[in-house]
């Protein structure tokens, strides 16, 4: 299998992957929300165009305000063990590798400018399941944690540049790839972490090649840090919809 195949290949699992995320969100989180009045409907994005502009889901309020949902799925670190808790951090895409170009992440790209929330998703699936090829009966449960697009945005430039120019910190984030590069290259690493201020997170993370074909650069921001930026907080069962609150 050539470069072109293997990327074609993981895009496909992706999507199959994302697919089954949405359909768990649509009958255990949204319809939920719908049966509690949360929400008067919610309409999922079928159209590629849409799903491009980073439109998955539209939620409608009772005030009849549309609130566009980007979901972010952490399908890899899925646990197999309730016991277990999720993993506790996510990664936001700055930067990734396509065709031997440099492109621009979710985080910042314009490219996503349908998107109003994120909904960042942890998983539980069955034991023996191929997360490379997760199906919708392979949920057992999620834990999503709803965000303002902008709040993440800002949060996250204004750590690494103290302002919330966003060519500063696509500046910044260039040259911090570059040097990252270089200790991938020298050290025969499979990926590289380095913190951003004195504290272990937010890092900064870049995966190399042999890991993954895009390369991305991502920044990693831990459990607590989500928290305190969620607009809400929820546990999705099969069974039951739990809402979380704020340690």
């Amino acid at each position: 299998m050539d470069y072109s195949e293997r990327t074609k290949f993981n895009f496909e699992d992706d999507l199959l992957g994302e697919q089954a995320v949405n359909k768990f969100l649509v009958d255990f989180l949204y319809e939920k929300f719908k049966e509690k009045g949360y929400i008067i409907d919610f309409e999922v994005s079928r159209e590629l165009k849409k799903q491009h502009a980073g439109s998955d889901t539209v939620l409608t309020l009772k005030n009849g305000k549309k609130i566009v949902i980007d979901e972010k799925a952490a399908i890899h670190y899925a646990k197999t063990n309730l016991k277990e808790k999720a993993m506790p951090t996510f990664a936001f895409e700055v930067s990734y590798m396509h065709n031997g170009q440099l492109k621009e992440g979710w985080l910042t790209n314009k490219k996503y400018s349908a998107t109003q929330r994120y909904l960042l998703c942890w998983l539980w699936v069955q034991v023996g399941t191929n997360k490379s090829r997760l199906k919708y009966d392979d949920i057992v449960q999620i834990e999503a944690m709803f965000f303002e697009k902008t709040d993440i945005q800002e949060y996250i430039i204004n750590i690494v540049t103290a302002d919330t120019d966003v060519v500063k910190f696509h500046n910044v984030a260039s040259v911090k790839r570059e040097s990252l590069e270089k200790q991938i290259l020298h050290g025969a690493f499979d990926s590289v972490n380095e913190s951003i201020g004195y504290k272990e997170y937010p890092k900064w993370y870049l995966t190399g090649r042999n890991i993954l074909s895009e390369q991305p650069l991502n920044i990693i921001l831990y459990r607590n840090q989500l928290e305190d930026l969620a607009t809400s907080h929820w546990l999705v069962t099969r069974k039951e919809l739990i809402k979380l609150e704020k340690k």
